[in-house]
């Protein structure tokens, strides 16, 4: 709980991309306590420490992320006691790790190997970029401190740029740790993925109190029962998470591909004047635990989460930010006409915007996937069909012209023969809703572009409530394009090949209890279709 000076913004980041932003940080006066959160790259000359570990240092876990054909980013941060707000780490300037990548489990071919430090003012935690690696491999790998080694884990390279073969990608979204056990997690850990898309809400920063058919909780720090606002607070619920046996299970067999949602820093953004030294804290927090590259570390309140990734021939991953560059929502629910339509209204900035345009067909792939945070497609959340047309205002729909604009680039993107397929994934919402995405935003009775499904969260929603389930139907009643809509928890497979993807959603009924994940729905779309091919619930 730290006493550092606050700088409270009260201009709203309205069209502010990531160069207006440092200008206006700039600007802002760097005093602010904040404003100094840039993570310095540590001297590597500074004397290595003597201090030994007693006890076993990889409580948190190690993960893998962001592969390449050629390389891929290993993680781990060093914790003996997940329950201390510190870490339990006996206190020094660094620790020297050892680590190595192997092309078999018992490491007795050895592909790479090196050090590492891990400092005290990044929390101990490690980011080595593994290169040299061959395309389509998997890999097993380690750390070692003293007498001290993790356990074995493995990852998997992406494909070579000219390489096709399947693919099979997990996507999950909002695990909240004291809602309910992560059986998502653990199920992910034996899909066999090439990666797992980790869409946002990987920590939330309500305080870790008990609540009514949750997890138990006990045991926990007394800083630990109150919202998180500062450094250390962020941390410690990165530490607590990263020690879940579910999630260290798939994090040792999974590659990661991460982006944020609003629950790594507030909820919604608490929509209302910015703390750029939360924001900050929560960046760093988000960075020292995430298996992230050197590109999307923060400076202060800053970081460019978004970016592109290629699976040979088959597929290109265009991973979004839609919470840090845009405009404050005009609302909760809002009406069809009216402020959510407004011209200037931005979702994604306009350097990201640019970006995702001008992306789009840059690589000539089977299929374009879009993993980003909110719901993309258009729904109409009115309470009734009798009732007037409403949107979400946190959503796509509250963006109007955004979304217009994304959706007309990415049908005439089609149209041209830049775009084979377009698939959007996304989470936030606590249900699986299965949707076909429209052309003209205004206009959902016409041609379409592709289809988006929204992951269950992992354990956000609780347990499976059958009666509120059937009363959320009645959206499929008002929305024609809309397949499917579930309220359990749970994840998403797709696999994915030359003439279709298909998409599984797999839950639970419980989350309050351990329990086996089943297939729930599965969702076919032909290469070439700009629509669901088959539904199967």
């Amino acid at each position: 709980m730290g006493d550092s000076t606050k700088f409270t913004a009260r201009t709203s980041f309205r069209r502010l991309d990531s160069e207006s932003r440092r200008r206006f940080l700039a600007l802002a006066g760097g005093g602010a306590a904040g404003l100094a959160f840039a993570l310095r790259r540590p001297d590597p000359a500074r004397a290595e420490t003597t201090t030994k570990i007693n006890s076993y240092p990889f409580r948190a876990g190690v993960a893998s992320g962001d592969p390449r054909p050629d390389s891929v980013v290993l993680w781990t941060r060093l914790i003996t006691d997940p329950l201390d707000y510190t870490g339990g780490l006996p206190a020094t300037d660094r620790y020297r790790l050892d680590w190595q990548v192997a092309s078999d489990e018992g490491f007795t071919k050895i592909a790479r190997s090196g050090t590492a430090s891990a400092f005290a003012e990044n929390s101990y935690a490690v980011h080595v970029v593994a290169g040299g690696l061959q395309p389509s491999r998997r890999y097993w790998y380690r750390f070692r401190i003293g007498d001290h080694v993790s356990e074995p884990a493995s990852t998997l390279t992406a494909p070579a740029p000219n390489e096709t073969r399947p693919l099979r990608f997990g996507f999950a979204s909002c695990q909240n740790y004291r809602a309910g056990y992560f059986n998502a997690m653990r199920d992910a850990a034996g899909a066999d993925l090439d990666a797992l898309l980790f869409l946002g809400d990987f920590i939330y920063e309500y305080g870790l109190l008990q609540i009514s058919n949750g997890r138990p909780v006990s045991g926990m720090p007394p800083e630990a029962e109150v919202t998180a606002t500062d450094l250390a607070d962020y941390r410690f619920r990165y530490g607590l998470y990263r020690s879940e046996g579910d999630l260290q299970a798939v994090s040792h067999n999974t590659p990661f591909i991460s982006t944020w949602d609003d629950h790594e820093l507030a909820n919604d953004y608490e929509s209302g004047p910015l703390d750029l030294d939360r924001r900050a804290a929560a960046y760093r927090a988000f960075w020292e635990n995430m298996p992230l590259r050197r590109p999307q570390q923060p400076q202060g309140s800053d970081a460019r989460m978004y970016r592109r990734l290629s699976y040979g021939t088959m597929a290109q991953l265009d991973v979004l930010d839609t919470r840090q560059y845009r405009d404050p929502v005009v609302g909760s629910t809002v009406p069809d006409e009216g402020g959510r339509r407004d011209p200037d209204l931005v979702m994604l900035g306009a350097e990201q915007e640019q970006w995702l345009l001008d992306g789009l067909g840059a690589r000539r792939v089977r299929w374009n996937l879009v993993p980003q945070q909110l719901l993309l497609a258009r729904l109409n959340t009115a309470s009734g069909p009798d009732r007037p047309t409403q949107f979400s205002g946190g959503t796509w729909d509250g963006y109007q012209a955004t979304q217009q604009r994304v959706f007309g680039a990415i049908g005439d993107a089609l149209d041209a023969g830049r775009v084979r397929n377009f698939v959007a994934l996304g989470g936030d919402v606590h249900r699986c809703y299965a949707s076909t995405v429209p052309r003209d935003t205004l206009d959902p009775e016409g041609p379409t572009i592709g289809v988006e499904v929204t992951s269950p969260s992992v354990s956000s929603a609780l347990d499976f409530d059958p009666e509120a389930n059937e009363r959320a139907q009645i959206r499929r009643t008002m929305n024609p394009l809309l397949a499917w809509a579930d309220l359990h928890c749970g994840y998403g497979i797709c696999d994915l090949d030359s003439d279709r993807m298909i998409i599984e959603v797999r839950g639970t009924d419980k989350v309050s209890v351990r329990e086996d994940a089943r297939t729930l729905a599965r969702f076919t779309v032909a290469d070439g279709d700009r629509r669901f091919s088959s539904v199967d619930v």
